[in-house]
């Protein structure tokens, strides 16, 4: 395998033969990493027992950034009302003044914050919550091998790209260089856009494996619980990160994690017809808990080593995370508004996680005092949320495979139960799309009504039928499926 390899499986995606997209996603990363994950863009603010100079950006940023997302999923995250293209190059020059705005701020030397330096960051954040909704708008378009290999090659070049303007750079073209990547994403995007609209001739790549986490079958809510708790990890590793180490050697920890992360999913994206994401995303859970793990258990001095096995579980977890979200995102009407609700759990955890460690550091005194609990309490919350998420999973997927094991249709199953059990037409349909392995909210969207009224009718045919669970009304249709060929036995 080689990176002839990996440019040529991105020509073949419906994204332009130079990867408009990637080169896209490349522009972007670069200065989300420098304005949020650097301290380019920070000034000193004591507040306390704190420095919320380099937490400010962040916390005002990352917030716009999650609010502009739920703004989007509620309402303009439909896109047959949006033109995607033009909210991309709005987003593009917000991102930009806002970049501006904070730069002039930094650039004065004088004491206090100003109305300027928030509204450049809340601009900043709204924008590139306005970015990410409209890459959503794209990806769900392409095979989920075209957004994880495009989101490997992303986050290596951008942080390439973040080290070179961040250290090669003087604070003026930094700043310069940086409010230039955000419409450059954009205008790149729109070109990227344009041509996922154009079906390739002679696409002979392999189909998405789905087999490893249909799209009919994921645990949604579990799913987005587990996006938000991993968010909220990164969130509390950001605080510990900044609170303890010096900016200076955060950034370079940090570019540094990105990149070896980075070069690991592109060496993984070769693979990306035959990879299984749920143990990808296994691995990346463990990795993110050993590494506060390490912080609990160890010496201060291995905050820098925890940070960076952290960054590079995150790292993989947000490249599965956009995997995940282009499951979700194919073949439903809504498919856009899905991925930005995803895009949405992850932002809105981080700017939680980083705002509850700041509360637990002023409430015990010192950020010492808050390693203990901050790294064994997220662990915690982090493995029930993978484990509820996991459970789920495995349940959906008993049931879409026992349903593809059975001799007999579940209608036909379905509609030989109705007239012993009084079932209606709506609870045998809805029956069989339970049995399929469907959540409620795709059941709701197939036969366009509401999640309640599906979530009535599935308790109805479950008191009809004597069942308490999907589990059991497989087991239930497994039953009468071997009725069945006793019959036809006896015939």
């Amino acid at each position: 395998m080689s990176f002839a390899l990996l440019r040529q499986q991105l020509a073949a995606a419906p994204l332009g033969g130079r990867g408009m997209l990637t080169a896209s996603l490349v522009c972007f990363w670069a200065f989300h990493f420098i304005v949020l994950w650097t301290s380019s863009f920070s000034v000193p603010h004591p507040a306390g027992n704190l420095d919320l100079g380099h937490d400010l950006t962040w916390l005002v940023g990352v917030s716009c950034n999650a609010l502009a997302l739920l703004g989007c999923a509620l309402g303009l995250g439909r896109s047959r009302a949006v033109r995607f293209s033009a909210l991309a190059l709005v987003a593009g020059l917000l991102t930009a003044a806002g970049v501006g705005l904070i730069a002039a701020r930094v650039a004065w030397e004088g004491p206090g914050f100003d109305i300027a330096f928030l509204g450049g960051n809340a601009l900043f954040g709204i924008g590139t919550g306005l970015m990410m909704a409209s890459y959503a708008d794209v990806l769900r378009r392409v095979s989920p091998q075209t957004t994880f290999m495009a989101t490997a090659a992303a986050f290596t070049l951008g942080a390439l790209l973040c080290l070179v303007v961040t250290v090669a750079l003087v604070p003026p073209a930094r700043w310069t260089a940086a409010a230039a990547l955000a419409p450059a994403a954009a205008l790149l995007y729109r070109r990227a856009a344009r041509d996922a609209e154009t079906p390739v001739e002679g696409d002979d790549r392999p189909a998405p494996a789905t087999e490893d986490l249909p799209s009919s079958g994921l645990p949604l809510k579990s799913f987005l619980g587990l996006i938000a708790v991993v968010g909220l990890t990164a969130g509390v590793m950001r605080g510990m990160n900044h609170l303890d180490m010096a900016a200076s050697a955060a950034d370079q920890l940090f570019i540094g994690s990105v990149l070896v992360g980075g070069v690991l999913l592109l060496a993984l994206s070769f693979l990306a017809d035959r990879l299984k994401p749920t143990l990808l995303l296994q691995g990346a859970v463990v990795v993110i808990s050993a590494a506060f793990m390490a912080l609990a258990l160890l010496t201060s001095e291995s905050a820098p080593v925890a940070f960076v096995i952290h960054t590079v579980g995150f790292v993989f977890f947000v490249a599965l995370v956009w995997l995940f979200c282009t499951f979700l995102g194919q073949g439903c009407a809504d498919g856009t508004r899905r991925f930005i609700v995803g895009l949405f759990a992850n932002q809105a955890g981080q700017a939680l996680g980083s705002l509850g460690y700041l509360g637990l550091v002023a409430a015990v005194g010192s950020s010492a005092s808050a390693l203990l609990p901050a790294s064994l309490g997220t662990v915690y919350v982090l493995l029930l949320a993978a484990l509820a998420f996991f459970a789920n999973a495995g349940r959906a997927k008993r049931s879409v495979a026992a349903a593809n094991a059975l001799a007999v249709e579940p209608a036909v199953l379905l509609s030989s139960l109705a007239e012993g059990h009084r079932l209606t037409a709506r609870e045998v349909e809805i029956g069989v799309l339970v049995a399929e392995g469907r959540s409620r909210a795709a059941i709701a969207e197939a036969l366009v009504v509401s999640q309640e009224t599906v979530k009535s009718h599935t308790k109805h045919l479950y008191q009809k039928l004597s069942v308490h669970s999907r589990d059991e009304l497989m087991r239930l249709l497994e039953e009468e499926a071997r009725l069945w060929a006793d019959r036809r036995s006896i015939l």
